[in-house]
């Protein structure tokens, strides 16, 4: 498993693509409320009809997020949909001491 700390989040998502393909797992170190608020930001954004970040951007269920000014949870977002959009069998594991990713 990689184990990711939080002054390595911002890094781009193709990264993170990289690591999880050679690991299967991604460990993020996130405090526990960025953690709380990433998982109701992709259980929401999972059960939305948008088929894309961009048009879920604009949904009224994004807008309490204020991603715009948050880009922790913005680079998170972006990196599990890009990583689920290359491994559909993508999950999140929450209720983990960190987060974490798998394929």
């Amino acid at each position: 498993m990689r184990v990711v700390p939080l002054n390595r989040l911002l890094i781009q998502p193709t990264v993170q693509l990289s690591w999880i393909e050679q690991h299967r797992r991604i460990e993020f170190v996130l405090d526990a409320a960025l953690q709380a608020l990433f998982s109701r930001l992709w259980l929401l954004y999972q059960a939305d009809s948008a088929d894309t970040v961009p048009a879920f951007l604009t949904s009224a269920l994004a807008q309490p997020f204020n991603l715009i000014d948050d880009d922790r949870l913005f680079a998170l977002l972006v990196g599990a949909d890009f990583i689920q959009q290359k491994h559909p069998q993508f999950r999140v594991e929450l209720g983990q001491a960190n987060l974490v990713w798998a394929i």
